[in-house]
């Protein structure tokens, strides 16, 4: 269960906390704010945000009236969540996704965002899967995010990155089997994970316990849009971006990020 020293030095960056404030990453917190009504029970259920880092998500969930429990692996994550919550958060704590310190069917909900993609071993993220199942009363949903096979694909044409041979080679490879290797050559990229495909983010589930119900495309195609960057950061830009991603989200191998929906049985 130990944590990689690449994993270590790409978050040591301070990133993370930064990473909702603009580009896909807001367009990312917005879109799901969308979905949290659609599949979550209604306040005051208690969540789960595993993963949850400096509360990007779980400070709004908690501003909607539910009791959220925030678990990241990165302390610097938890001590920024801790810094700003004000007491809107039931619970704060570093932990790991794969041997979580609630007791079972401690919670209504639960939001796994974050640790399967950084979980090379289809074990080790079947591991958190199953802790997540535990954790949830008989009937309750996991929102699980998984990072797109063709992620990396799609941002490497837009910037021309296909073009050198380590790179392309690093997509070939996830396109086919879902493992991300960051090539040597190329040491900003994210570190080494799994990308998953929409069949196979869904297998995951399955195999853990959980009926699932669907899984869909977060940003959808949007990011593709000339000057992205300016218009998600306008009230209008960010209506059509958000509109574009619901128009899609059926397609989930369109947008960089996946949500399978899965329900205890």
């Amino acid at each position: 269960m130990g944590v990689s020293s690449a994993f270590q030095a790409f978050y040591a960056t301070g990133r993370e906390l930064q990473r909702h404030a603009s580009g896909l990453g807001l367009l990312e917190r917005e879109r799901m704010r969308t979905l949290f009504p659609r599949y979550l029970p209604p306040a005051p259920a208690t969540l789960l945000d595993i993963g949850g880092a400096h509360g990007a998500h779980a400070f709004w969930l908690a501003e909607q009236g539910y009791a959220v429990h925030l678990l990241d692996l990165v302390e610097a994550h938890v001590e920024a969540a801790r810094l700003a919550d004000g007491g809107r958060l039931t619970s704060l704590r570093v932990g790991d996704a794969r041997a979580l310190p609630y007791p079972d069917g401690f919670a209504d909900a639960a939001l796994l965002a974050g640790p399967l993609y950084h979980l090379t071993d289809r074990t080790d993220r079947l591991q958190a899967l199953q802790e997540a199942h535990r954790c949830l009363n008989p009937g309750g949903r996991l929102l699980a995010v998984g990072i797109s096979a063709s992620a990396s694909l799609m941002v490497g044409c837009v910037n021309g990155w296909v073009l050198d041979a380590d790179y392309r080679a690093m997509c070939s490879q996830e396109v086919q089997t879902g493992e991300h290797r960051r090539p040597p050559t190329w040491p900003q990229l994210f570190p080494d994970g799994h990308f998953h495909r929409p069949e196979a983010l869904s297998a995951e589930l399955e195999d853990a316990g959980f009926e699932v119900e669907t899984v869909l495309g977060i940003q959808g195609p949007g990011w593709l849009l000339p000057e992205f960057g300016a218009q998600v950061q306008t009230p209008e830009g960010l209506t059509v971006l958000l509109e574009v991603a619901a128009m899609t989200e059926t397609d989930p191998l369109q947008s960089p990020h996946l949500l399978a929906v899965g329900r205890r049985r």
